[in-house]
C-alpha cells in the first residue's frame, strides 16, 4: 500500500460502537504501515490482536474458511481445473445470513488463501523476491493481503484479491453445522479493518489516473 495513503481517513470508517480505547488501538496499529522506517524493520509486533475468537455460529466477512471448491486456471491448457482451496470471505456479513431473505439471492465472493511457505517457494524465481516478500508482510503490495502466523497452527497466509471468485451462498451455509472445524479464523478489529482498508484500496482507489 503506497505511503501516500492517508491512514487518518480510516478513523471515519469506524462504527460508533467501538470504544475510544479500541479506536485508539486501531489507529496506532494502522499508523505503523505508513512509516517507511517502520515498514523496513517489520516485525510480528505490528500484528498483535490480528485474530479473534468468533462467538457466532455463522460466517463473517473476513473469515478464513477451509476447503472451498475453486476453479484453478491452468495457463498451459487455457482451462480451469476443479480443485479445493482455503479462502477468505470478501462479501459483507449480512449478505451471507440465511435469515436475510431476498427476492434475488446474493452469492458469496471469496479469494483464495495460499500458505506463505508455498508462496515463498513459488516466488523464489522472481527478480527481487526478498523485497517482494518483505513488501507483502508490510502490506505494501496492493493486490495481496498478508495474514500473520495463526495461533492455531503457526501458519502464515497470503490472500490474492485479484484471484477472487464467487461461491454459492447455499453451499457455504451447508457448512454451518461444522463451522468450528470449517472456519480457520475470524479477524479481530485490527485484522478486520486492515483487511477492509486493503480490500477497498485494491478495488476502489481514486484517482485512477486515467482520463475517460
Amino acid at each position: 500500500m503506497p505511503h501516500q495513503f492517508d491512514f487518518g481517513m480510516v478513523e471515519h470508517l469506524f462504527p460508533e460502537y467501538l470504544t475510544k480505547l479500541e479506536k485508539g488501538r486501531l489507529l496506532k496499529a494502522l499508523a505503523q504501515f505508513k512509516d517507511e522506517t517502520e515498514k523496513k524493520k517489520w516485525s510480528s509486533k505490528i500484528y498483535t490482536n490480528f485474530y479473534g475468537k468468533s462467538r457466532y455460529g455463522y460466517f463473517l466477512q473476513g473469515d478464513m474458511v477451509r476447503e472451498i471448491r475453486y476453479p484453478d486456471y491452468v495457463p498451459q491448457n487455457k482451462s480451469f481445473d476443479r480443485t479445493f482451496t482455503d479462502a477468505l470471505i470478501l462479501s459483507n456479513t449480512c449478505d451471507l445470513e440465511k435469515s436475510n431473505l431476498r427476492k434475488m439471492r446474493k452469492q458469496v465472493v471469496m479469494a483464495p488463501l495460499l500458505e506463505m511457505g508455498q508462496f515463498v517457494e513459488e516466488a523464489s524465481n522472481y527478480k527481487g523476491a526478498k523485497e517482494i516478500i518483505l513488501g507483502i508482510k508490510a502490506q505494501t503490495v496492493s493486490n495481496i493481503f498478508y495474514l500473520p502466523p495463526s495461533p492455531n497452527n503457526g501458519k502464515e497466509y497470503v490472500c490474492h484479491f485479484d484471484k477472487a471468485f464467487w461461491f454459492p451462498t447455499a453451499e457455504l451455509n451447508s457448512y454451518l453445522p461444522d463451522i468450528k472445524q470449517t472456519r480457520i479464523h475470524s479477524l479481530d478489529y485490527f485484522g478486520y479493518y486492515l483487511f477492509l482498508v486493503k480490500l477497498s484500496y485494491h478495488f476502489c482507489r481514486l484517482p485512477e489516473e486515467k482520463q475517460r
